[in-house]
């Protein structure tokens, strides 16, 4: 590590966290206010949960699964592109139902597929006749038009889909709602419908390390933030997870952790789309299709508990007292002025990308800068 303490004479910022959304906060700060930032992240890699890598046939495999940013957001996107060329790419998700390949999320050309022809197209009826078109409507508002037809689709979306893919990924959780728990009154196949979509053409590594290009920036991987508490900072800003800071004072919070097993090759395994789900009779929930000019691979998606030390959290468990727990965390946070929590697990919320840059774009926007505040506060409160 550079001594970015003796070569400034003003504190340096610290962010904890070297995702996304770090590297967007450092990025502004850096470059917009043309102060000094440390971003370090307890991981040998950028990135987070949308690092990617090269494998040894050159096909580019992200760690954590397929991530294709989607935004209606136009600054937000023109922002992203600033630091790396995307190529335009429309996601498409496939599941398995009753031994039928059906597009996610359930739409009605999927009733065509699932369904015996008159079936479909009664259903194809009702729901054109009652909804709005390109609208989400849930298995809940279904109920709601008193039809027995409407209602058998409903249950046929969660007793087949919904509740099975849940089981899979929140087992031991009380959620109130299903995964996939609708179905969309639409042809439109694409699995996101935002105007922007697309992938960074050399990755999210490459483009992330783009964002941190800047005099201003020492990134320095491999370290924790518990080596830091005792350094003096200007500001801090925390993208990992809020008990993580705080030592777990009140407990620790849950998530899901989500591995990725390489299965082989094109030559050995047939799969047209990208991501194809398994809502049943397996033990991993996807399968994952990564390709390149040399070929193609292929991963299974498996989800599991997030084990301390042992795996990486990916998504909040957001159930009530899990929640109650963050707020208990954010309450007391409050009294350290100048420590920022951001991100998916900073903010306790299931962000997507987008969403992500976004709430870190607004949280530079409405800082109250100081140059005078400290929060060496925090190092007595952290145990």
């Amino acid at each position: 590590m550079k001594n970015i303490f003796l070569n400034s004479r003003e504190k340096p910022n610290l962010v904890v966290g070297a995702g996304l959304c770090g590297a967007v906060i450092a990025e502004r700060i850096a470059n917009v206010l043309n102060e000094k930032v440390l971003i370090i992240d307890k991981n040998s890699y950028v990135g987070g949960l949308c690092c990617d890598y090269k494998n040894r046939s050159g096909v580019l495999v992200n760690k954590f699964g397929i991530h294709v940013f989607h935004t209606s957001n136009k600054p937000v996107w023109n922002y992203i592109n600033s630091f790396g060329e995307f190529n335009t790419f429309f996601h498409k998700v496939f599941a398995y139902i009753d031994g039928e390949l059906v597009n996610l999320p359930l739409n009605i050309s999927s009733l065509r597929v699932i369904f015996p022809e008159s079936l479909a197209k009664r259903l194809e009826y009702k729901l054109l006749n009652l909804f709005s078109y390109n609208s989400d409507v849930s298995v809940n508002f279904l109920r709601t038009a008193g039809d027995s037809d409407l209602d058998f689709l409903a249950d046929f979306i969660l007793d087949k889909l919904s509740k099975p893919y849940a089981e899979k990924l929140f087992p031991n959780a009380l959620q109130k709602d299903f995964p996939y728990d609708f179905i969309r009154i639409s042809m439109d196949c694409r699995y996101y419908s935002e105007k922007f979509q697309g992938v960074p053409k050399l990755g999210y590594t490459s483009l992330i390390e783009n964002m941190l290009r800047s005099p201003n920036i020492e990134l320095s991987l491999n370290t924790d933030y518990n080596y830091m508490i005792s350094k003096n900072f200007k500001r801090i800003f925390f993208t990992g997870s809020i008990d993580d800071c705080f030592n777990y004072k009140y407990g620790m919070l849950k998530y899901k952790s989500v591995e990725m097993k390489i299965i082989g090759n094109a030559e050995f395994f047939a799969q047209d789309c990208s991501v194809v789900k398994y809502p049943e009779d397996f033990d991993f929930s996807a399968i994952h299709k990564f390709k390149g000019n040399a070929g193609s691979i292929f991963a299974k998606e498996y989800w599991s508990d997030y084990v301390y030390g042992g795996n990486a959290r990916a998504y909040p468990l957001c159930d009530g007292e899990n929640f109650k727990l963050y707020k208990q965390y954010k309450k007391y946070s409050k009294i350290f002025p100048d420590l920022y929590f951001l991100g998916r697990q900073g903010s306790f919320k299931p962000y997507s990308m987008s969403e992500v840059i976004e709430e870190a774009l607004r949280l530079f926007d409405n800082l109250a800068f100081s140059a005078d505040k400290s929060i060496d506060g925090v190092v007595d409160n952290c145990r």
